[in-house]
């Protein structure tokens, strides 16, 4: 099962109770065991330890349970995946399967279930999607309602619902519209970015954004930080509406089941590269923008609805840098520009990733790497973007390679020379002066190290003279 539906609920309220991890093949640290009785999502056994030490069970999360938990917190997308392993992948639910079944639900009542057949390469052919909706059963009664169930245990660490080209048919029922619509109202009232000097005199009001920032490569970022009511709303809006529309598969950031190993594996080896930054990304999409985004995956959205969510997910008329939903809504928002980009890479025989701002396509065709940067440089023009030309390379055959921070010109995808040499570096001064307050940063860079790749000789040899210094 490649979802987590309790994960909704832990995330729902403050007084949640937390779980202790199992192991690292279990990070969020319990079982839970579902079932489906008369097209209704039931939690049915769950196992795991909470922080405390106790045991947890459906009756220490849901005293009053009885023998099953209705899971009415939870809507969206079931995963299951079934039939072969066609492609394996070392992180969360990206691993890829000859079928999946997607199971979509809303306030814990099954919808529409959903076949996808994924093509051998998984992501290069086009999926077969197979749909059967039960919007009826809203009116039925569910003694009349012939009752399908199925049992499955979770694994791994991160959900993944990633349907190419399935949209939303018809708005959301959520009680959260209300909750949207008075956010919208709140931030119209006032100037959307408060001074941080003003900051107490607004302390009462619950919905509204702050200045920050945030250093990046040496350099200080200007970010739009919601409080901390707002940031709820936008991630329960992110979880409960935005995460059913998936972006385009070559936009390898800020979607479950995505990662940079993901991104610099479609570029590995290969001879010609080209590379490029889009400056000033998320400033450059404005609300017409966002709305539009959102119009075109919640069609059926009211227009009241749709200013309203409009509104919440916006800031100064743009997409804030800071808000949880603005990378997904930036996915969305981009989904033309890499439906063109992909297509023109694949006529000509190369590879196409964009990694949020970053766009790198290669090939072991000069020609046709060197024509991509020019159909690139004019479809980010039209889209109203600029280039960031301290960042865009054409790299040649005997170029060193880095995509997304990872080494992609050797035979094995590896963390970067620097980075490799800097961790050894600090690997000998902890063991030549002990000195034993690096170990957390040592221990986090090779366990980066291990996510990239865990057969590493010198990652080995590392490991090895730490663990004879303990």
């Amino acid at each position: 099962m490649f979802s987590e539906p309790l994960s909704d609920f832990l995330r729902s309220g403050s007084v949640r109770p937390k779980f202790q991890m199992r192991s690292t093949d279990c990070w969020r640290g319990y079982v839970g065991t579902w079932e489906i009785i008369g097209f209704r999502l039931y939690l049915i056994k769950l196992e795991g330890r909470l922080e405390s030490g106790e045991k947890a069970n459906l009756s220490t999360v849901f005293p009053s349970s009885g023998e099953r938990v209705f899971a009415s917190w939870f809507s969206g997308i079931v995963q299951l995946p079934q039939g072969n392993e066609i492609e394996y992948v070392h992180l969360g639910y990206a691993s890829i399967y000859e079928r999946d079944l997607l199971l979509r639900f809303e306030e814990g009542e099954l919808i529409e279930r959903t076949l996808r057949v994924n093509g051998k390469a998984g992501s290069e052919a086009s999926n077969d999607l197979d749909t059967e909706k039960y919007d009826y059963l809203r009116s039925q009664s569910y003694n009349e309602v012939p009752s399908r169930s199925t049992e499955t245990k979770m694994s791994g660490n991160e959900p993944v619902s990633r349907l190419e080209e399935v949209m939303l048919t018809e708005a959301p029922r959520h009680h959260l519209w209300k909750e949207i619509e008075r956010a919208a109202e709140e931030l119209s009232t006032h100037h959307p970015i408060i001074k941080l000097n003003a900051f107490n005199g607004y302390s009462g009001r619950e919905f509204f954004y702050t200045e920050g920032s945030i250093r990046v490569a040496r350099k200080r970022r200007a970010l739009a930080c919601p409080s901390e009511q707002l940031k709820e709303l936008q991630r329960i809006i992110l979880t409960s509406i935005l995460d059913v529309a998936a972006p385009h598969k070559q936009a390898t950031a800020f979607f479950r089941g995505c990662s940079i190993v993901q991104n610099a594996r479609q570029h590995h080896r290969k001879d010609y590269m080209f590379k490029t930054d889009i400056k000033s990304f998320f400033d450059h999409i404005k609300s017409a923008d966002i709305m539009r985004a959102v119009q075109r995956f919640i069609p059926n959205l009211s227009q009241a609805n749709l200013d309203a969510l409009t509104k919440v997910l916006s800031c100064d008329g743009a997409l804030p840098q800071g808000a949880p939903t603005s990378p997904h809504v930036s996915n969305l928002h981009m989904r033309d520009f890499d439906e063109l980009i992909s297509a023109e890479a694949r006529k000509r025989g190369c590879s196409y990733t964009r990694y949020a701002d970053d766009i790198a396509i290669s090939s072991d065709d000069k020609f046709a790497v060197h024509q991509m940067s020019e159909v690139v440089g004019e479809a980010l023009e039209k889209a109203g973007f600029t280039q960031n030309k301290r960042k865009t390379h054409l790299l040649g055959k005997f170029d060193r390679k880095i995509v997304t921070g990872l080494d992609v010109s050797g035979v094995y995808i590896r963390p970067t020379k620097k980075f490799r040499k800097t961790t050894k570096a600090m690997t000998r001064v902890f063991i030549v002066y002990g000195r034993k307050a690096m170990l957390p940063s040592i221990e986090s860079r090779l366990a980066f190290w291990r996510s990239i790749r865990p057969d590493d000789p010198e990652l080995f040899q590392l490991r090895k003279s730490i663990d004879n210094e303990r």
